[in-house]
């Protein structure tokens, strides 16, 4: 006479996190527990993992995790540098007089107290695509916009994706920095004339 058998799992787990946007939990097919800390977001979160039998009985148990960042705020940027009086460490103030101010300095990792040559940093390329080296891992609402008639914007990349989108030509990145070619559409088609523009939304002040 012949059996045969199959294994089986006497019990069945499951994970959640209290906040995905500080850790992301899951249960691996071979049973292991992984745990995934956001990029950008520190903070604490509660994991939670139950076990079910084959009767249908469950147990749970519940611990902390704590995610640290060392992503640079824009407050942590500012005290790098000797801000004559707190005006002129505002975000929109411009104490150096170069056009771009302090919250655009930070999002570029330049010196808000020193003339930047900006067109070296947001620059529109002679074949209608654009190039910017920005500081990574950024919290804040940055991206990007373009349009044909500077009426009608759309957004070509966001700080959130960071190197993936079909707009993304080229990312090549450093420690704290990246340069990224972007085109205007997924197609790499109507590029000239082209106008762009960057948006950033600063933390509250």
């Amino acid at each position: 006479m012949e059996t045969s058998a199959s294994r089986i799992n006497p019990v069945r787990f499951t994970v959640t996190s209290s906040n995905t946007n500080i850790v992301e939990a899951a249960v691996s097919s071979e049973g292991l527990l992984r745990l995934t800390p956001s990029q950008l977001n520190a903070g604490v979160a509660t994991i939670t993992i139950e076990a079910t039998d084959l009767e249908g009985g469950k147990t749970e148990t519940s611990f902390m995790v704590t995610v640290n960042s060392n992503i640079e705020s824009y407050a942590e940027w500012q005290t790098n540098f000797t801000f004559n009086g707190e005006e002129n460490a505002a975000q929109s103030a411009d104490p150096d007089h170069d056009g771009w101010p302090n919250l655009v300095e930070y999002v570029f990792v330049t010196d808000p107290l020193t003339p930047t040559e900006t067109a070296t940093l947001f620059q529109a390329l002679s074949n209608g695509n654009c190039q910017l080296t920005i500081r990574k891992n950024l919290t804040l609402e940055v991206r990007v916009e373009s349009t044909t008639d500077l009426m009608t914007w759309a957004t070509v990349w966001q700080a959130s994706q960071g190197n993936s989108g079909t707009t993304i030509v080229s990312y090549q990145s450093t420690n704290e920095q990246a340069t990224i070619t972007l085109q205007p559409n997924r197609f790499g088609i109507d590029l000239i004339p082209r106008y762009w523009r960057l948006f950033v939304v600063g933390p509250e002040e």
